[in-house]
């Protein structure tokens, strides 16, 4: 087997490997794309953003870790699609529940 290239899609990687035999090609993903967990870009953007940061403050991480980091449109995706999820999980959570304001009426 040898190394064709490496693809990266965020913080997901990608090597190409090709048999030296029968010169079969396969992807190598470094996670499990059917697993149950969380994915890697996901859990990278959600994690930054609940202790208040940004695409700038992960860039920063990733570097002091001499790991790539994603695009700013790849975070913004993953940024949008959390921020919506947790709107709609708030949102759901409120209905029915009495507000603080709303205690002792």
């Amino acid at each position: 087997m040898r190394i064709v290239f490496e693809v990266r899609k965020g913080l997901r990687i990608g090597i190409e490997l090709k048999c030296n035999t029968c010169f079969i090609t396969e992807i190598v993903w470094s996670e499990n794309p059917y697993s149950d967990k969380m994915p890697i870009n996901t859990a990278a953007v959600s994690g930054i953003m609940t202790i208040g940061g940004g695409y700038s403050n992960l860039e920063d991480i990733l570097s002091a870790l001499d790991i790539p980091s994603m695009t700013s449109h790849t975070f913004q995706k993953g940024h949008s699609r959390i921020s919506a999820t947790w709107e709609e999980t708030a949102a759901q959570s409120s209905n029915g529940r009495e507000t603080t304001g709303d205690r002792g009426r």
